[in-house]
């Protein structure tokens, strides 16, 4: 076959179809373009309502949290105050058995002018001032408080002024003054300080 077409008409249907080609080509990467564009405004659009819904969510648990701090220091102050109950109640002090012994070891004719009890005493022990009417009620003190030995330690005189007793056969023991003077150094026994 034979091209009888001049060049230039040659020239020109090439460059009708290589414009055709490039319409085309411009048609499809203008599609393409909308596509993306389409695609991304839709990633932004995603990207935003679920930017949204986090946003919401990290609102949400951070009021959680807001009442889980509050809670976990109520339970933090809760658990100092268990804590602090729990020291207390181990160096817990049975006065009513420490008062009691006092009392069941002094006989009819002795008093305690001072005692100072109180948990520092309970280590080094304390001072007892007792006052009886006659000498024999005041040793009978000590023996008394050596007897316990649930309660008492240790139990010695530190100073005895028997000098004003004075002993009065004719007068009733009802009527005779507590004038001997003794001091007791009394240690207490562990199972009293609350250590069992």
């Amino acid at each position: 076959m034979i091209n009888l077409l001049s060049y230039e008409k040659q020239a020109e249907i090439r460059a009708g179809r290589q414009n055709s080609t490039l319409l085309k080509l411009l048609i499809i990467s203008l599609a393409s373009l909308g596509l993306i564009v389409l695609l991304l405004a839709g990633s932004y659009a995603v990207l935003v309502t679920t930017r949204d819904q986090a946003t919401k969510r990290a609102e949400a648990n951070q009021t959680k949290i807001n009442n889980y701090s509050k809670q976990k220091a109520e339970i933090d102050s809760y658990k100092k105050d268990l804590d602090t109950s729990k020291e207390i109640l181990s160096k817990e002090v049975n006065y009513t058995s420490i008062f009691l012994a006092i009392g069941a070891a002094l006989p009819n004719d002795a008093i305690v002018e001072q005692l100072d009890v109180k948990p520092e005493n309970f280590d080094n022990g304390l001072t007892m001032v007792v006052y009886s009417r006659t000498r024999e009620a005041m040793v009978s003190v000590k023996n008394n408080m050596q007897a316990v030995p649930d309660i008492f330690k240790d139990v010695r005189f530190s100073s005895v002024d028997f000098s004003k007793c004075k002993d009065r056969p004719g007068l009733p023991i009802e009527q005779t003054p507590y004038s001997c003077e003794a001091t007791l150094d009394v240690v207490f026994n562990e199972k009293v300080k609350g250590i069992q």
